[in-house]
């Protein structure tokens, strides 16, 4: 959201014309999918600034799946 304040347009939502207001909830739900690496939102992003952190969200949840799924895994092997 705070792209969008920043550089406006730089998201397009389905269903909404481009000078509406643009609502958290759709922004969460936008962030959330990517940090989940699905993508499977109907907000994309407009700009090559969007689409950077776009990615750098994807990387991140990549990221924070593969760490917490190995240090389960490390904790599960030192206790036996």
């Amino acid at each position: 959201m705070v792209t969008e304040l920043l550089v406006p347009s730089s998201f397009t939502l389905a269903g909404i014309e481009a000078n509406e207001l643009r609502y958290l909830p759709d922004f969460i739900s936008y962030s959330f999918s990517f940090l989940t690496t699905t993508g499977n939102y109907d907000v994309a992003a407009a700009t090559p600034f969007a689409r950077m952190i776009m990615m750098f969200e994807m990387i991140t949840g990549t990221l924070y799946i593969a760490i917490l799924i190995s240090w389960l895994v490390g904790k599960l092997v030192v206790r036996e």
